[in-house]
């Protein structure tokens, strides 16, 4: 069993009725806005996005990199945004080990520009998760539970 909709507002603290839904709309992202996020020059914001089993992303090992740098610079609004990036990527939207995917990108930037409640698309993603379990797709569990417990 999961947990309902109000249950999942609860547990990540998102009012549902003061934030807008979030909306799977086929935008791109923009290097430009994701570059002005985390603090990182367009040019090597480009370099490391990667394709990874016809998945496009960044590698977590370079999310990491970044994260120090922005530590040792001690810009701490840009470490969340990039922390929460990489957790969004890694523990909420995970399809490759490692690696944080342009599906993960496109839901942070929902959350982080557009303010676009989330509850709606993590309730649907562990339903999936639990269904390509049941089914017999996937041999382990890898959605976004173990956030519920960080993020609560």
């Amino acid at each position: 069993m999961v947990p309902t909709f109000e249950e999942f507002s609860q547990i990540l603290d998102m009012a549902t009725n003061k934030m807008m839904p979030y909306q799977h709309l086929e935008q791109p992202f923009t290097m430009y806005t994701l570059s002005e996020i985390m603090k990182i020059s367009v040019k090597e914001l480009k370099k490391e996005f990667v394709e990874l089993c016809d998945i496009k992303g960044f590698v977590l090992s370079f999310l990491e990199r970044h994260l120090h740098r922005l530590c040792k610079e001690e810009s701490w609004d840009a470490y969340m945004d990039v922390l929460a990036l990489a957790l969004f990527g890694v523990m909420l939207f995970p399809k490759a080990d490692s690696f944080v995917d342009d599906a993960a990108i496109k839901v942070f930037l929902a959350f982080k520009t557009r303010v676009e409640n989330l509850v709606t698309v993590i309730l649907a993603d562990t339903y999936i998760a639990l269904d390509q379990f049941h089914s017999g797709k996937r041999r382990l569990i890898v959605c976004c539970l173990p956030a519920f417990f960080f993020f609560g």
